[in-house]
């Protein structure tokens, strides 16, 4: 009997398009679990930043929109494609800000942490060395309790508002450029 079961799982491990079938089912799975828990929830994220870009519209946007009456009729779909692709210009750049912001959050909790370890040690050597030379540490980016001042600040990034200049271009590349023919 046992015979029979080692045959069957022998002629199961043979069987090429088992194989790939349950190796196919497995991509899938992985592929689907991956696309559940990454890719929507990033998409949802992109369509909630970009639905608040084009609830709020920029200067340059609104702009672009207000010239549309005025503008040819064979020129109103560049205006939206630029006005398109300033939203979404918008919206990356709310992204790229949202996560330096996370980024400097779990910097500065990370550094926080492993401070908090570091600092117990140099509070002790900064203790012991003002009371050998009976003097105080008077060092303005220490705290009273020994901790160095942090400037989250320097750590963010913050990027540069759009040039007018690539505005202009932009701009006058609609202008000039016709109807997208």
């Amino acid at each position: 009997m046992s015979e029979r079961k080692i045959y069957e799982i022998a002629k199961l491990l043979n069987d090429r398009n088992n194989i790939e079938g349950d190796m196919a089912g497995a991509a899938e799975m992985v592929t689907g679990l991956f696309r559940d828990k990454y890719v929507k929830r990033l998409n949802a994220a992109f369509a909630k930043c970009r639905d608040s870009c084009e609830q709020n519209p920029s200067r340059e946007v609104l702009l672009l929109k207000a010239l549309k009456p005025f503008m040819p009729e064979e020129n109103h779909k560049n205006l939206d494609n630029a006005a398109e692709m300033l939203i979404l210009m918008e919206t990356l750049n709310n992204i790229r800000n949202e996560a330096n912001i996370i980024q400097a959050e779990e910097i500065k909790a990370g550094m926080s942490l492993k401070s908090e370890k570091n600092n117990i040690e140099s509070n002790k050597r900064i203790i012991s060395a003002a009371a050998l030379n009976n003097t105080t540490h008077e060092d303005s980016a220490v705290h009273a309790d020994g901790i160095y001042e942090t400037d989250m600040n320097c750590m963010v990034k913050r990027p540069p508002a759009m040039p007018y200049a690539m505005m202009s271009v932009i701009l006058a590349g609609i202008l000039i450029g016709g109807g997208g023919k």
